[in-house]
């Protein structure tokens, strides 16, 4: 008996982490911080402490303490049972670098991230869901470098969206018109016709041929291009129309 009473004594005296989380949700961060903070001191290795701090943390506008913590819970978590809260961390985590402009730091913590769950079991849906966070930065990052002509720092962002989405013709698009001004005609060329080939309106799929056309009017290589696409009848017929244009086979 008195081990017993000695037990329950001892657990009401205990944090949990819904004592902490009504407080995030009353939205008293300054005494998350203190409670959390006290559980982790106690020996509490709870993951969901480290998540409530490094929330409390940013609404608190202590960044640097807010992705040291989230990071943390990340380490820490297992996603199969923190899937809502994870998602919820590696958010903030990339709404606070964005928010600072500090776009590599993006880059370095979402490879990395994306790295360590490799080490994991049925890791699909979190991967997804973080690539997609990543492939909207990098295309946010992509179009602004590519405003201000710097069209190398763009190439390499478009190109990682494709890493993580490989039929995202939007970015294909975007690589082409890149090399073009670079003067890669080539390059450019191929992203267009992949562009092409990719894009399932009509009108689309013109508007990348048109531009193909154009960079490969002056050589005689209509026909590789038309071999290329043979797996696309719009894209096949169009190149072979233009080579017969500029051979005056108009019948043809």
């Amino acid at each position: 008996l008195i081990f017993l009473l000695s037990e329950t004594v001892h657990s009401q005296g205990k944090i949990t982490v819904n004592d902490v989380s009504k407080l995030f949700n009353k939205g008293d961060f300054s005494a998350v911080v203190d409670l959390a903070t006290k559980a982790i001191k106690e020996g509490a290795d709870i993951p969901e402490f480290y998540y409530y701090l490094g929330m409390s943390y940013s609404k608190l506008k202590k960044n640097s303490e807010a992705i040291q913590f989230l990071k943390l819970f990340l380490d820490k978590a297992d996603y199969s049972r923190n899937i809502v809260l994870f998602r919820s961390g590696f958010q903030e985590i990339v709404s606070i670098y964005k928010a600072d402009k500090d776009y590599s730091s993006i880059v370095e913590f979402g490879n990395s991230f994306l790295e360590k769950l490799k080490a994991g079991k049925d890791v699909q849906q979190i991967e997804g869901f973080c690539k997609n966070i990543l492939v909207g930065v990098y295309r946010e990052v992509g179009n602004q470098k590519m405003s201000n002509n710097d069209y190398s720092g763009a190439l390499q962002l478009y190109k990682k969206i494709l890493e993580y989405k490989p039929d995202d013709v939007e970015s294909m698009q975007k690589i082409a018109l890149c090399y073009k001004s670079e003067g890669k005609k080539e390059e450019a060329a191929e992203y267009y016709l992949m562009s092409a080939i990719g894009w399932k309106s009509w009108s689309s799929k013109v508007d990348n041929l048109l531009a193909l056309v154009d960079l490969i009017w002056d050589e005689e290589k209509f026909e590789d291009y038309a071999k290329k696409s043979e797996q696309d009848p719009v894209s096949y017929n169009v190149i072979l129309a233009v080579n017969d244009i500029k051979k005056h086979n108009y019948n043809n």
